[in-house]
């Protein structure tokens, strides 16, 4: 039997949350989509985690960065779109 954990309203798992349900690093309250996608790059290119950290980034605005966003299926085309807006800003 499958235990969930469940988020209190206008929260969400953030930076992490798999396909099989595992969850994120940290519950949040839902920032707008431009505000999570500078968290979650942020998180993804920090160098302060030997444990995560395999690329030195200069961090001096030079560095880049792609940027994969995948649905799996969670959240309609609208919002997708919305994302990848976003993201191309």
């Amino acid at each position: 039997m499958r235990s969930h954990r469940p988020i209190a309203d206008y929260h969400s798992d953030c930076s992490g949350l798999g396909i099989h349900n595992e969850a994120g690093i940290k519950r949040i309250a839902i920032p707008s989509t431009k505000d999570l996608l500078e968290h979650m790059i942020s998180f993804a290119t920090s160098t302060s985690d030997p444990d995560r950290s395999f690329v030195q980034f200069k961090g001096d605005g030079k560095d880049e960065v792609v940027v994969l966003i995948n649905n799996l299926g969670g959240i309609s085309e609208l919002e997708l779109a919305g994302i990848v807006g976003a993201a191309n800003a």
